[in-house]
Formats: C-alpha cells, structure tokens, sequence
C-alpha cells in the first residue's frame, strides 16, 4: 500500500471512529430525554450501546448515571453501589450540578436497597442539597423521601422492637 493509500484509509477509519462515538452520545441523549416517561425504553436504548463506543470519561459516566436510573425505574435490582459510587465521584469533579445530584440520589437508592443505612443518608443528603440548589422541586422531594425511608427502616424499626 501506498503511503498516500495509507493515509486516505486513516482518515476514513478516524472520521468511522468518530461517527460512532457522536452516535453514542445522541443514543445517551435521547435515552436521558425519554427516562421519566418510558425508562423501559430508555434502559433498551442504553443497553444497547457498546461501552467501546463511549469515547470520553464525561460519556462513560453518564451511560453508568443512566442504566443505574433505568433499572432504578424498572425496579430491577442492582447488586452493587460500585458503578453509581464512581459516577459520583467523576460528576462530584465536574461543574455539572444536575448530573451530580441524580448520581447521589441514585448512589443513596441503591445503597438503601443494599440496606448499608448511613453511607445512604449522606448520598441523599447530597442529593437533596445538590436539588435544592437547583430548585429542583421532584428531586428535593425524592431525597427526603429517602431520608424517611432510611429513618423507618433503620431507626423507627429499631424503636419498635
């Protein structure tokens, strides 16, 4: 192959590239777009993107941040806090305020599911802070549902007993 053969194949293979890590983008946005109101859809389209697609680390977290909230809303479960809890810390190192608060609030689910009580609290105490400077009137009002949730199962059980 010619040296000139070689560089034209490069540069098709670089723009192939490219197209589909923009593709994964879209997917992740319209999976975002359509959460609230068809997470089984969203979770389809989620799954269906190929992690070597994922070109940066901004990607990769919100493609964790997604499926973590797709299952949430699918009600089905997540056996670990390890995906959510690195999601957190990636978006806790971004100006990205929105992102930040849906992987606390998600890292304090699972972590209520998992019925590990107090690393929970703070996810949703994070959450509900991160909401309310938002004024993100539903979140705010998830986080302290958390935060009751945790109250009741934890310490009002305890009480009881």
């Amino acid at each position: 192959m010619s040296r000139l053969q070689t560089l034209i194949t490069t540069f098709i293979l670089a723009i192939v590239v490219a197209a589909c890590g923009g593709m994964a983008d879209r997917r992740l946005a319209e999976a975002e777009e359509i959460m609230d109101n068809a997470p089984d859809s969203a979770l389809v389209i989620i799954q269906s993107i190929r992690p070597s697609d994922l070109r940066s680390e901004r990607s990769r977290a919100l493609h964790s941040l997604l499926i973590t909230q797709a299952q949430s809303k699918n009600y089905i479960p997540i056996p670990s806090d390890s995906i959510i809890r690195q999601t957190a810390e990636y978006f806790d190192g971004t100006s990205d305020t929105r992102h930040r608060m849906l992987a606390h609030y998600y890292l304090g689910d699972v972590r209520l599911e998992l019925k590990s009580y107090a690393p929970a609290l703070t996810a949703h105490f994070e959450a509900l802070d991160l909401a309310r400077e938002l004024d993100d009137k539903f979140y705010i009002a998830m986080a302290a549902r958390g935060i009751s949730q945790i109250y009741q199962d934890n310490y009002l059980n305890t009480i009881v007993r």
